[in-house]
């Protein structure tokens, strides 16, 4: 078994072993693990991916005054 806790980076992306980088933001958990199981099965038939949440950090980010462009 090959458990990982991984965050996703600013730019939406994660990186796991044996797949290497893939884009996991503005996916649902469903998306991301038949993403993440089509990719596994490429080195490991059979594999089965879950993915679960497990802590959400979020940037809120303000802007104050005008902005030109």
């Amino acid at each position: 078994m090959l458990d990982r806790v991984v965050s996703v980076r600013p730019d939406g992306k994660i990186s796991l072993p044996l797949v290497g980088e893939t884009e996991a933001g503005g996916l649902t958990l469903v998306e991301l693990a038949s993403r993440l199981t089509t990719m596994y099965r490429r080195t490991m038939p059979g594999v089965h991916v879950t993915v679960s949440v497990r802590e959400i950090r979020s940037r809120t980010v303000f802007f104050f005054g005008g902005v030109v462009r």
